[in-house]
């Protein structure tokens, strides 16, 4: 952590009102995290619909599960390396992937999915280590966790130049998810909508301010 960033944390955290506001942030975090865990090992035994999808029928599946998890974790952990870096992205940070793990929790219950026709399941070791309790998931489905989480950390970062590759890049894991038929359309369509009103709600929530300053 360069000197600015030391001296920002140390001001935001000075305050005992901070404090208590960051370690609830943190607490809300890890308990909707693993609220999800329990949720997706139950949702993977619910029956749901399969969708009519006129463009994965048009696409032959192919398996990229490698560039999948790498460009996705990549981008992801590089986002948050440079969003810890200041208290007031990183506060924003914790309740916008509170939000949008709930938000999932909330549209996968109210919709369940059948996986495509023709999946080929999406084998990420850092997935299957911790959210999916060492298994290969196959409905986890609307709206993409992928798509949408890559999203959220390109709406979180400030620098444009960062913003551009992440937005890029979420581009490319949407599209390849289609290809290997994890996913319906309508899934990943809907996921950059669903990252920006997480990201919407958690600023309004938090009087977001960019500066940690107290």
């Amino acid at each position: 952590m360069n000197p600015d960033s030391a001296k920002s944390w140390k001001a935001y955290l000075r305050h005992a009102h901070n404090r208590k506001e960051f370690i609830f942030l943190v607490l809300l975090a890890i308990g909707v995290l693993y609220g999800i865990t329990c949720f997706l090992s139950w949702n993977e035994n619910r029956p749901g619909q399969v969708i009519d999808d006129v463009l994965l029928s048009a696409i032959p599946a192919r398996d990229l599960s490698i560039f999948i998890g790498l460009l996705t974790n990549g981008l992801i952990f590089g986002g948050l390396v440079v969003l810890v870096l200041q208290p007031g992205t990183f506060r924003l940070t914790l309740l916008s992937l509170a939000i949008i793990c709930s938000l999932r929790m909330f549209a996968m219950y109210i919709f369940p999915l059948d996986p495509p026709i023709g999946i080929i399941p999406l084998r990420d070791l850092m997935l299957e280590n911790t959210f999916y309790s060492n298994k290969v998931m196959v409905r986890d489905l609307f709206f993409s966790g992928h798509t949408s989480n890559i999203f959220l950390v390109g709406l979180l970062l400030e620098n444009k130049v960062f913003k551009k590759i992440v937005f890029v890049g979420c581009f490319l894991v949407g599209c390849m998810v289609i290809i290997q038929h994890v996913h319906y359309t309508i899934d990943v369509v809907v996921a950059p909508f669903a990252a920006y009103l997480s990201f919407f709600i958690a600023r309004t929530i938090l009087g977001y301010r960019t500066r940690a300053l107290i």
